[in-house]
């Protein structure tokens, strides 16, 4: 499977507002458009998405998932966002907390993607970047891990107000999955920056294979989460032509969501403002004028299909998943 079947695209914009994505190519994040003009969209990875729902089978058997939850206590609830989840793919299936463990008996077809979906945190993030601050301005380059590297870009502080700020690369080796290097420069991070809010955004070239990460310094605070969603729709994006159709989803945001975030950019303008879904910076644009109108698209670039726009508009339109859930066995099953 490739990085593009297995990480598909994401990029998110409203009707009028283009929040154009990072990649490989772009160290600065590019300014979202004002009004009416159009924005350049560039590739990033996001995580597994996919969904297909097969025909409902007959009572009889079916494969048994457990899931070990990592939070003690957080079973019940976790079970709770995986059966809704399975009910809006049209899966047959049982889920039923288990101690510190969920239960899933599957009568009906689960895809490998579904599969990584099902137990997706599925976590929306609106955050502001911490342009204020450079933490990393003093490293050296010479005590960077290999792999890692340090570079510079500039950055919007507020009207008429520009600066250079650091940032973190690493370099994805072809030999290790994309999750290694993640990890790599999370881990990095962690031990030399602790209690520091940084996030990483992935980087992919022009092929759509995933290359890399960079990281983001963040404010600690979330400004807007999955309980600003009201509703999350798949929708194919056509405006680019020639026959291109572009898998997204339509969020639109409750009448709080909608007020908190005029605010929030009518606060932030000339300023970069970070998308994250499950921990990733999906696009850092630039505010350039305030947003009222409650509707964000999130398109999901070439090689994602409708199906995962469906998995998607899913996850978002639930709660996320309150506890780390990691697959522990499965099992085939008869009544």
């Amino acid at each position: 499977m490739s990085d593009r079947a297995r990480y598909p695209l994401v990029a998110v914009r409203r009707s009028a507002w283009l929040l154009a994505l990072v990649g490989a190519a772009a160290c600065t994040p590019p300014a979202a458009s004002s009004a009416e003009g159009p924005a350049t969209t560039v590739s990033i990875p996001s995580a597994p998405l996919a969904t297909s729902s097969g025909p409902r089978s007959s009572r009889g058997g079916g494969l048994r998932l457990v899931y070990g939850v990592v939070q003690a206590g957080s079973a019940a609830p976790a079970a709770e966002v995986m059966r809704h989840r399975l009910a809006r793919w049209g899966v047959d299936a049982e889920v039923k907390p288990r101690g510190d463990e969920i239960v899933v008996e599957l009568r009906s077809p689960l895809s490998f993607e579904q599969r990584q979906s099902l137990s997706r945190p599925g976590r929306l993030e609106i955050r502001r970047c911490d342009d204020d601050r450079d933490p990393l301005a003093g490293m050296s380059p010479s005590t960077l891990p290999d792999g890692i590297a340090l570079e510079t870009e500039n950055v919007s502080l507020g009207p008429g107000q520009y600066g250079t700020r650091h940032f973190v690369k690493v370099s994805r080796d072809p030999s290790e999955p994309p999750t290694a290097a993640r990890q790599r420069l999370e881990a990095w991070l962690h031990r030399t920056f602790p209690g520091t809010p940084m996030a990483l955004a992935g980087l992919v070239d022009t092929g759509g294979s995933i290359v890399g990460f960079r990281s983001y310094l963040l404010h600690a605070e979330v400004d807007l989460d999955n309980h600003a969603v009201a509703s999350a729709e798949p929708q194919e994006d056509r405006t680019l032509g020639g026959g291109i159709a572009l898998p997204l989803v339509a969020v639109r945001l409750t009448d709080a969501g909608r007020d908190a975030f005029a605010q929030l950019t009518a606060a932030h303008q000339h300023r970069r403002l970070a998308i994250l879904v499950d921990g990733l910076v999906a696009t850092a644009p630039i505010v350039q004028s305030t947003i009222s109108g409650g509707r964000v698209q999130i398109s999901l670039g070439h090689g994602a299909s409708i199906d995962d726009a469906k998995a998607l508009a899913s996850l978002l339109a639930d709660e996320p998943l309150p506890a780390t859930v990691e697959l522990q066995s499965e099992e085939l099953f008869h009544d």
